[in-house]
């Protein structure tokens, strides 16, 4: 018994054994079918990732075909501008003002000198039927009266103005303003700004009038006046300025700005913008002065950053503001760097009544600027350079005009030959 019992152990782990092999080959087999599966997905994966890689290349392939013929066939434009929505408000405000019904009255138009001077709107000085807003029809249209998409039509419709004043064109008797502000509290005087000047004195015309003045004498057909505030009475001895006011001293002349004086009989008398208007980037300060000296004084202002190409005064049949660019702004398409109006207009009176319930306000949010109407140098850029009356720099003082430049070279160097 006890012999039976040791063969019945003796054959236990032999079956064991053998149950242990057939578990290591099936675990063996399923390792192998599943690498085998693996690699096979992997391989599908990869089929796959080259067939969509050559047919993105073809399709690329193709939109760039498809580019090419339509940019050759088609002009596209394409402008874009951001908004701040804040700010939209303040340009489109829910109740907009209203007119002030007095400065486009017959008594401050029709008859001006029937009002009492002192009294504000009354303005002996605009009168319809003297002057450069005479009722005769005018001889130049300066707006086409549609937009003009099309980068070319700009200059040739500016082409189409004529370089001087056409005898029948009935102009002012009295001298054309051109006014510039500049304060040296906030920035020296560069080259830059004499740059400006000198583009004004050699391009405009400081011929003398045919008639004689109340006092006899033939006045200069242009006046040019550099206005600074108070606190820079140091221009007058500028080391760059100095000698253009002494040599041209009869037709560029230094003042200084004096708000009072100049608000007296207006809606901004006594206004308390008048003490804080002065910021950091004579931006307010530029924006009030403007409208009181083309009050007191009428004809251009012109700011800083500009470079005059043409005589201004065959635009003085209207009254005007430059626009940004040729593309039509939707919320912003004024900009105001070169105005001309006539003096105590009632456009300007109307500017006048509307600041003082509601002054204006800085906008810091960049959303106009021209900059990006940029045209790289070609063989068409002097016939369109040929129409403009200026060039809008922007401010961006510190960047100088290269010396071998094309701006040297078509005008700089001109200006210094006529005004040295």
């Amino acid at each position: 018994m006890y012999s039976k019992l040791s063969n019945s152990a003796s054959i236990l782990p032999s079956t064991t054994t053998t149950t242990t092999a057939s578990s290591s080959t099936i675990s063996s087999s399923s390792a192998a079918a599943a690498r085998k599966y693996q690699h096979r997905i992997q391989h599908i994966l990869l089929k796959l990732k080259q067939h969509f890689i050559k047919r993105y290349k073809l399709i690329t392939f193709i939109i760039l075909i498809i580019f090419i013929i339509f940019n050759s066939i088609i002009e596209t434009h394409i402008q874009i501008s951001f908004y701040n929505r804040k700010q939209l408000t303040q340009l489109l405000p829910p109740h907009p003002p209203n007119l002030s019904r007095k400065c486009f009255t017959e008594e401050f138009i029709s008859n001006p000198f029937k009002s009492n001077q002192n009294s504000f709107p009354s303005s002996p000085a605009y009168n319809l039927t003297l002057g450069s807003l005479s009722l005769h029809p005018k001889v130049l249209t300066l707006s086409p009266g549609f937009n003009l998409p099309h980068h070319e039509d700009c200059y040739r419709f500016a082409n189409t103005i004529p370089l001087k004043p056409t005898p029948n064109m009935i102009l002012s008797v009295t001298p054309t303003y051109y006014h510039l502000y500049w304060r040296s509290d906030l920035a020296p005087i560069s080259d830059r700004q004499i740059i400006t000047l000198k583009s004004l004195l050699a391009t405009q015309d400081f011929s003398k009038s045919k008639s004689p003045n109340k006092n006899g004498y033939h006045q200069l057909n242009s006046q040019i006046i550099l206005w600074t505030n108070p606190s820079t009475r140091s221009l007058e001895n500028d080391q760059l300025l100095a000698p253009l006011l002494y040599r041209f001293k009869d037709r560029l002349s230094l003042k200084i700005i004096d708000l009072n004086s100049l608000s007296k009989s207006t809606p901004l008398e006594n206004h308390h913008l008048l003490n804080t208007i002065f910021d950091k980037k004579a931006w307010l300060d530029g924006d009030l002065i403007r409208i009181l000296l083309l009050w007191h004084y009428g004809g251009f202002w012109i700011d800083m950053d500009n470079l005059i190409l043409r005589d201004l005064k065959v635009l003085t049949e209207h009254e005007w503001v430059v626009q940004w660019d040729c593309y039509d702004k939707p919320y912003e398409p004024l900009n105001g760097h070169i105005i001309h109006f006539q003096k105590q207009s009632p456009y300007l009176c109307e500017m006048m009544s509307i600041i003082v319930p509601d002054p204006f306000e800085i906008d810091h949010f960049s959303s106009s600027n021209s900059k990006s109407k940029q045209d790289d140098w070609d063989a068409q850029v002097l016939v369109k350079l040929n129409g403009l009356f200026s060039i809008h720099l922007h401010n961006q003082w510190h960047k100088q005009f290269p010396k071998n430049g094309w701006v040297y070279r078509l005008y700089i160097n001109h200006w210094n030959q006529i005004i040295d």
